[in-house]
């Protein structure tokens, strides 16, 4: 099921990012998280079946929300949004997923905004439900040492050998992403916006050695490619 679940991940990918290009990039991107270091690591560990869950729930709700906006029909919000449940029910790493919608290359801001209403609330109540259970609203449960600027500097250390199994191929995806980011500039803007909310998670993190935790920042790294 855990391989069934990666293989509908990439299916839902090449569907949201075939709202910006074609076809074949959009398998592209698809492919090139498929064969990363990290999905591989899903693929094979059991314990890491709730990142694979919680990233489709993520895709599949950002596809609600983008009809939403293309359709101008609450519904699709509205099951984006109880989508976006289920991921955070997963794991915490997929709760800025809002702020990522607010910055999609789609509609007018004014539309983006209308159909993000319905996901507010349940990030709201993520933050409540969090803080009841772990009594922090930030950080990990094995009481990391919270956010530092040594612990941004040692996670983006560390994204070039757990993202791509080296410095070579992890310049080469990066450097496609940001080439597409300084042709637009809207989509520089979403390149920038989602380095900084996928890598946020990382910063608190105790020990960064887990390729587990890199499983996010590299489905977003092969679409933004």
């Amino acid at each position: 099921h855990q391989m069934a679940v990666l293989w509908l991940t990439s299916i839902a990918s090449v569907a949201l990012l075939r709202r910006w290009t074609g076809l074949i990039l959009a398998v592209f991107g698809a492919i090139l998280f498929l064969i990363g270091a990290p999905t591989s690591h899903v693929a094979n560990s059991l314990m890491t079946g709730h990142y694979a869950a919680g990233l489709l729930f993520s895709v599949c709700g950002m596809l609600g929300f983008v009809r939403c906006v293309e359709r101008k029909a609450i519904a699709y919000a509205l099951g984006g949004a109880a989508l976006y449940l289920l991921a955070l029910s997963c794991k915490e790493v997929f709760a800025p997923l809002p702020a990522l919608l607010m910055f999609l290359p789609v509609g007018t801001l004014r539309e983006r905004v209308r159909a993000l209403l319905a996901f507010v609330p349940v990030a709201l109540f993520y933050v409540v439900w969090r803080h009841a259970v772990l009594g922090e609203f930030l950080g990990s449960y094995h009481r990391g040492p919270g956010f530092t600027t040594e612990g941004v500097l040692e996670a983006l250390r560390h994204l070039p050998d757990r993202l791509a199994g080296g410095g070579v191929v992890f310049l080469v995806v990066t450097g496609l992403a940001l080439h597409d980011g300084l042709r637009r500039r809207s989509s520089l803007l979403l390149v920038l916006v989602a380095i900084v909310l996928l890598t946020f998670p990382l910063a608190p993190l105790r020990s960064r050695d887990e390729v587990r935790y890199y499983f996010v920042p590299w489905w977003g790294l092969s679409v933004g490619a």
